[in-house]
């Protein structure tokens, strides 16, 4: 059965952003625990950035990072209560989550 907008409820929705943030949670825990399961160029990157983690671009990073982290989490609560502004919040955290991203040194 597939879901449609038109069979929303707002039951549903709320489910719904429980199993996303569940499966966020759970994913991160996989890749705490089990390490070998990340691709060994990721994790030799990740161990680079991991090893210059006081240098000013991590603080500038970081002072970046946890205001976008935050609005996340806020979103999320405004999603589950349905308040007007919550969706709103989430767009524009997750377009400066992208905008931060590349500046990760991943790419």
């Amino acid at each position: 059965m597939l879901l449609s907008i038109a069979n929303m409820t707002p039951s549903l929705f709320r489910k719904l952003l429980l199993l996303s943030i569940t499966f966020a949670i759970i994913g991160a825990l996989l890749d705490i625990i089990f390490p070998h399961l990340i691709p060994d160029p990721l994790y030799r990157a990740q161990e680079a950035v991991e090893q210059s983690a006081l240098s000013t671009e991590f603080i500038v990073l970081l002072i970046l990072g946890i205001p976008v982290v935050i609005g996340q989490i806020v979103s999320a609560v405004g999603l589950f209560y349905f308040y007007p502004w919550a969706p709103r919040l989430a767009i524009i955290t997750t377009l400066l989550i992208f905008m931060v991203y590349p500046l990760l040194g991943y790419f």
